[in-house]
């Protein structure tokens, strides 16, 4: 039998959230569109095993991501995002997570240096890791 579990997580930015998940794809490395992460300001429902449901504000659903049901990260009121996983999922374990965070830091650099003017270009480390470079004149 299957469950869902919440994970607290430092992430707050669903834009950077959605982006980073479209970026490293799912846990079996299968490529996930931008576009199939869904962002709802106000929460949307998004469906579990067995009929659960819970409200999320960044979702992939399961087609997407293969798991026994949708992948969510819901808003807390500290504004941080919760993870809400099936238990039986690899998302929740530490590869995926890693990994999401350091493209999510990747994503929150990028936003701040897009706003501040300045040019950048994204290498990957040997290890399979974002990272910038910045060019300041």
């Amino acid at each position: 039998m299957s469950h869902y579990m919440m994970i607290r997580t430092s992430f707050r930015d669903a834009g950077a959230l959605a982006d980073a998940i479209a970026a490293i794809g799912t846990d079996k490395g299968a490529p996930i569109a931008r576009a199939d992460v869904e962002v709802h300001p106000d929460g949307a429902i998004m469906h579990g095993y067995q009929g659960a449901t819970h409200t999320a504000h960044v979702i992939v659903r399961r087609r997407t991501c293969g798991g026994y049901g949708d992948l969510g990260y819901q808003r807390q009121p500290d504004g941080t995002l919760t993870l809400i996983s099936d238990d039986l999922s690899n998302y929740r374990g530490d590869a995926w997570q890693d990994k999401l965070r350091s493209h999510y830091g990747c994503e929150i650099a990028k936003n701040e240096m897009k706003r501040r003017g300045i040019r950048y270009t994204q290498q990957t480390t040997a290890e399979g890791l974002p990272q910038l470079v910045a060019t300041i004149r």
